[in-house]
């Protein structure tokens, strides 16, 4: 499912902000609420040169690290095809967890496809004390789009910290540009590691300080935001370090903190269900809270944005939320910065809720669920009921973090493409429309006065070039399911041909997916038998059927047109499979 991807993305200790905006619906900005969780192993500062020592071990390499001052503090690490370690002042620092490991078994020391715990370890030591102030390892044994993860997180590590980078078994393949980051602050080696190198790297090195990294980006980027009012915003912590409250303390920003327990998503689970009772408690009287994760970087339109949708929740009982976050503003498919859409899509990245609908769903929340613990996909599943949520065209939040729902291919390849709104002030067009009448009446006059497209819509002559017409219509077969969702074997092949989001049902209206081809043009997939709207189809139109298609159809061949993948009949003689370099290139279409 494709939020599974998203929502709170990532254990990082759940420290969590919020954003609280008191404001009225109309207007105004309304209550923020932002939720963060930050995984940062943080203590002190430090400065103090370090001179190294460094010796060959079995399989591998081995450093050693001390000070060129009194008192010394000797640190040892290490980095084989077995595992890794490193030892700050022989494991006795009480300043901070000081000893990490891994070693693998003997008969697990060999090549192999990459486990957790294994990559590229990062730790930052205090240059005045050795302590460890941040720890992660970066699962770079994957290919794809962790390297940026170190990129973000090596930018902003203080000036004078003391840096030490281990290969974890294995963690070479996956640094792509980050080596040419690793070279420039002074690397010989990271532009000549081989996939399966095994190195270790300490040095001194500038940038900004760690303990400032998502929380600080992200309230950075909201606070400067045009309409952003600091005694507005309350970020809600979880068992975050101390910097995390120094921090807040120094930029001036209301916090409080709320009990976690539990571990991986069923931690954040927990934790959001904390957040919503706080907010509960604390603006019973709000008409609306705005939910922001620690991970988001906000656009300078993101409150004029809410200001102009949040009066919407309570006028039209059909809908539950106001996204800030498209879901469906991919790159080369979001240009309208005044358009706004609604459909069938869970809370993402940047999102408001009344406080009506807080209670309702604090009222069926349960500590510990049977099926699904990622918190907004469960809200979308079990507490919605049907009803949908509004949302831009063109993105008012980006979402910058990597964490434990992230998919690394679909973040590099989607998430991180996605424009991100940098005007300010946009008015947005007839925000009334939005309301579900008017919506439903605008929509079959569309799509009833839109010129009708026929044929294999993964041929590459499939939509015009020209944009003569604003509007097109495309009628595909399109079945219910058991539990009442549409097929996604049907929509997912026409979907990724167009080039709209395919990796979930989410972001329809009632069967009606809108594709933004072009500044000018519009294209409605209008999924038959199951969306609401399928008696608009004339008599003379088919459906496209993907059910019926030919075998020798499903050969996927790279086509002319950029960003898409195409489905089309094989060359004479050719039967092989290449991709493009498409950010909707989700997997090979097999049929089943």
């Amino acid at each position: 499912m494709r939020r599974h991807n998203g929502g709170i993305n990532g254990l990082r200790s759940a420290s969590a902000c919020f954003i609280s905006a008191k404001a009225g619906l109309a207007g105004r900005p309304g209550n923020l609420v932002l939720g963060a969780i930050s995984a940062m192993h943080v203590c002190h500062e430090v400065r103090r040169p370090a001179w190294l020592a460094a010796k060959p071990m079995a399989n591998g390499f081995r450093r050693s690290v001390k000070s060129s001052t009194l008192p010394r503090v000797p640190v040892s690490v290490w980095s084989t095809i077995s595992g890794w370690g490193l030892e700050v002042d022989g494991c006795n620092n009480t300043q901070q967890q000081a000893c990490y490991n891994l070693l693998l078994p003997p008969e697990d020391a060999h090549p192999h496809a990459p486990r957790e715990g294994e990559g590229l370890t990062l730790t930052v030591l205090n240059q005045r004390n050795a302590a460890v102030v941040f720890h992660k390892v970066f699962p770079l044994g994957h290919y794809w789009a962790h390297y940026a993860d170190l990129q973000w997180h090596l930018d902003r590590v203080a000036p004078g910290r003391i840096l030490v980078l281990t290969v974890a078994v294995s963690g070479a393949m996956g640094l792509r540009q980050a080596a040419l980051q690793l070279a420039r602050l002074g690397s010989l080696f990271a532009l000549h590691l081989t996939p399966m190198a095994h190195w270790t790297w300490v040095f001194v090195k500038g940038g900004r300080t760690i303990s400032e990294t998502y929380l600080y980006h992200t309230l950075n980027a909201l606070l400067t935001a045009p309409g952003a009012q600091r005694n507005n915003v309350l970020v809600v912590l979880g068992d975050a370090p101390q910097p995390t409250t120094q921090l807040l303390r120094l930029i001036n920003v209301n916090f409080t903190k709320v009990p976690v327990h539990g571990e991986g998503n069923l931690k954040l689970f927990r934790y959001y269900r904390s957040v919503f009772q706080l907010v509960a408690r604390t603006f019973p009287d709000a008409p609306a809270v705005i939910f922001l994760d620690e991970d988001v970087e906000v656009s300078p339109d993101f409150f004029s944005y809410m200001s102009q949708t949040l009066w919407l929740l309570r006028e039209d009982p059909t809908l539950y939320c106001i996204n800030g976050f498209s879901a469906t503003g991919l790159k080369d498919r979001a240009f309208n910065p005044s358009r706004v859409l609604r459909g069938s899509v869970q809370v993402e990245w940047g999102f408001a809720l009344t406080l009506s609908f807080i209670r309702e769903v604090l009222s069926i929340w349960p500590d510990k669920p049977s099926d699904i613990n990622i918190y907004d996909y469960w809200i979308y599943i079990h507490a919605r009921h049907g009803r949908e949520c509004v949302y831009p065209e063109m993105s008012r939040t980006f979402h910058y973090g990597m964490g434990m729902n992230s998919n690394a291919w679909t973040e590099e390849t989607i998430f991180l493409s996605m424009p991100l709104l940098r005007e300010r002030y946009v008015d947005l067009t007839r925000a009334s429309d939005l309301q579900m009448n008017n919506w439903r009446r605008r929509l079959s006059y569309n799509i009833s006065n839109a010129t009708v497209l026929r044929g294999n819509p993964c041929s590459p002559n499939f939509i015009p070039s020209d944009d003569l017409n604003d509007h097109y219509v495309f009628y595909y077969r399109l079945d219910s399911m058991e539990a009442g969702n549409p097929s996604m074997f049907q929509f997912f092949q026409l979907f990724n041909c167009v080039g709209t989001w395919s990796i979930s049902e989410q972001g329809h209206h009632e069967g009606v997916s809108i594709v933004t081809l072009s500044a000018r043009a519009t294209l409605y997939l209008v999924g038959a038998p199951y969306s609401s709207y399928s008696h608009l189809r004339p008599p003379t139109v088919s459906l496209w059927d993907i059910n019926t298609i030919p075998e020798e159809e499903f050969a996927v061949e790279k086509c002319g047109r950029k960003h898409w993948m195409r489905i089309h009949s094989c060359a004479e003689g050719s039967s092989s499979q290449t991709f493009s370099s498409s950010p909707f290139t989700r997997a090979a279409f097999v049929r089943i």
